[in-house]
């Protein structure tokens, strides 16, 4: 699974889609995230009325996480996750 960060109009703000091995058809290279190896997005918090740049946001900024299945030949099964803010 890929997470996905977007901002309130949409743009994406982070994803774990950075690594080479997404562009191996149907995700088969990628390997498994787990409690110890996770996939992570970074959102930084800049000032008010600062220029945006990837990865950062606003305080007070409503942001939309996503999951996606980057192996979608593989059959649906229950799936745990876990999101951890620190």
């Amino acid at each position: 699974m890929d997470v996905f960060v977007f901002d309130n109009s949409g743009l994406e703000v982070d994803s774990t889609v950075d690594d080479p091995l997404h562009a191996i058809p149907t995700g088969s290279a990628l390997p498994p995230t787990s409690k110890d190896a996770p996939g992570t997005v970074t959102i930084n918090v800049v000032k008010p009325g600062a220029t945006l740049g990837f990865g950062e946001v606003h305080a007070g900024d409503v942001v939309w996480l996503v999951l996606s299945d980057t192996k979608p030949t593989n059959p649906a099964q229950f799936e745990n996750f876990s999101l951890s803010v620190s």
